[in-house]
């Protein structure tokens, strides 16, 4: 049985790495609401609804905030998603 089909080459688990750090940065980067509204929504997987209730706004507020969180991440993680796909 060939035991590295299923392991992630030393480049592949590097660029990974490097992505979470580069996320994590872009994460930080936010403002304080869309970073503890991604945090409760993406990362803790929690409703909508119980994310309103938590943060004292209203569920449609939440649903804008991650939309905005969403297209600032993407923005801030281009470069590296640029690096990754190896284009020039």
């Amino acid at each position: 049985e060939d035991l590295t089909a299923n392991t992630p080459n030393a480049e592949g688990a590097l660029l990974q790495t490097e992505e979470r750090v580069r996320l994590k940065a872009c994460v930080a980067g936010l403002g304080e609401l869309q970073r503890r509204v991604v945090t409760l929504r993406m990362l803790e997987e929690r409703p909508g609804e119980d994310v309103a209730q938590l943060l004292g706004v209203s569920a449609n507020h939440v649903a804008v905030l991650l939309l905005r969180a969403k297209a600032a991440l993407r923005v801030c993680m281009l470069p590296a998603l640029d690096g990754i796909s190896g284009a020039p």
